[in-house]
C-alpha cells in the first residue's frame, strides 16, 4: 500500500507532496513465516522521500502481510489491510495512531485491496484464495453493507470507474482485466443486506485474447496484480505465477498500459525496462491523486499517457 505523506509541522509548505507512506516488512529479510508471533516482528509504515528515495521515518503497524493501505476520501484516516488476522485497521492521518478495528473477515479471506466511494463507508477485497468477492463496510457500525461474490479468481484491485458505479478488478489468476457493477440495492446506504450478489462483470482485456497485441506467447500460468487507471489507460503488473512466496520475489515482471476503450494493448515494458523484479503489488501516481490506487484519475490533459518512471 502506498499514499502521500502529510507535512509535519518542522516541513515547510513547498515540500508538501514529497514523501509518501509505504508499507514494509522485515519478515522478508528472513525465511517466509506467515505467522506473526514466530518472530515476533509485525509490518512497517516507511515515510520515503520521493527526491531522493531515503527513508525519513519508520512507524510500527499493528499489522501483519499488509496487502494494503489507503488514505480516505476526506484525508482524515488511513485504513490498513491486516491480511493476517483478517482485520482492517483504521488510523488517524495526522499521527497515524489505531482508531478503530473492523474485525469482520479471516485470515482464509485472504483480503488484499481497500477502496472508498462514499466518505461513510469503504470496500474491501476478498481474495479467498480462489472465487473472489468484495464487500463493502459501514464504518460508523463495523457492519456489512453488500457482498458481491464471484468477482474473479484470486482478485485483486478495487478502481472505482469515473462516473459509473462500477470497480475495474483484476481476476488475476485467469489474467483478466474486468469491470464490476455495483448492485444498484447496494447504492442506499441505509441498508445492511443480509444476502450476498452475484457479480455483474465484464472483461474488458485479456492476457492472450484476441485483443492482447503484440503479447509474447507464454506457456506459463500468468498473473496479474497492481492497477492503476488514469486518462483511460488502465496501467497492469503482470508476471509468471509462482506458488512459492520466494520465487514471487524473484520472478521476472512487467509493466503493461490497456486502452480501456479501445480494448487493446498500448505497451508493454519487461523487469529489464521498469529496473525490478518480484511480483508487483501495487501501482500509484500519488502525486496525481492521493485516490489513485482506488479510484479512476482524469488529468484533463489531451496529451500523454503516463511513462513507467512516473508511477
Amino acid at each position: 500500500g502506498v499514499f502521500p505523506a502529510s507535512p509535519s509541522d518542522t516541513e515547510p509548505k513547498s515540500i508538501t507532496g514529497s514523501f509518501i507512506w509505504v508499507v514494509g516488512s522485515e519478515k522478508y529479510k528472513f525465511k517466509y513465516d506467515e505467522s506473526k508471533s514466530s518472530n515476533g516482528l509485525s509490518d512497517l509504515l516507511l515515510k520515503i522521500g520521493l527526491k531522493n528515495g531515503d527513508i525519513q521515518e519508520t512507524r510500527r503497524l499493528d499489522s501483519s502481510f499488509t496487502h494494503d493501505t489507503i488514505l480516505s476520501l476526506d484525508k482524515k484516516s488511513v485504513f490498513v489491510a491486516d491480511t493476517q488476522s483478517g482485520s482492517i485497521l483504521q488510523l488517524s492521518y495526522l499521527n497515524l495512531v489505531p482508531l478503530k478495528s473492523f474485525d469482520l473477515f479471516t485470515k482464509k479471506n485472504h483480503i488484499n485491496t481497500l477502496a472508498q466511494i462514499k466518505n461513510d463507508s469503504f470496500w474491501v477485497m476478498l481474495h479467498n484464495l480462489g472465487s473472489s468477492a468484495m464487500v463493502e463496510v459501514d464504518i460508523k457500525t463495523g457492519k456489512k453493507l453488500c457482498v458481491v461474490e464471484n468477482v474473479g479468481l484470486n482478485a485483486h484491485g478495487l478502481v472505482k470507474v469515473q462516473g459509473e458505479d462500477a470497480f475495474y478488478v483484476l481476476s488475476s489468476k485467469e489474467a483478466k482485466l474486468v469491470k464490476v457493477k455495483v448492485p444498484l440495492k447496494c447504492l442506499n446506504h441505509r441498508v445492511h443486506h443480509k444476502k450476498s450478489f452475484q457479480a455483474e462483470a465484464e472483461t474488458i482485456w485479456q492476457y492472450g485474447g484476441s485483443s492482447a497485441r503484440t503479447i509474447p506467447e507464454e506457456t506459463e500460468p500468468i498473473f496479474l496484480k497492481g492497477l492503476l487507471v488514469v486518462d483511460g489507460i488502465a496501467y497492469v503488473g503482470v508476471s509468471k505465477y509462482e506458488n512459492s512466496r520466494k520465487a514471487r520475489n524473484e520472478v521476472e515482471c512487467s509493466l503493461m498500459a490497456i486502452d480501456i476503450s479501445k480494448r487493446q494493448l498500448v505497451w508493454i515494458r519487461e523487469s529489464a525496462d521498469i529496473g525490478t523484479k518480484g511480483l508487483i503489488n501495487v501501482l500509484s501516481s500519488p502525486l496525481l491523486e492521493h485516490t489513485s490506487t482506488y479510484q479512476e484519475i482524469q488529468r484533463n490533459q489531451e496529451s500523454s499517457r503516463l511513462l513507467p518512471s512516473e508511477l
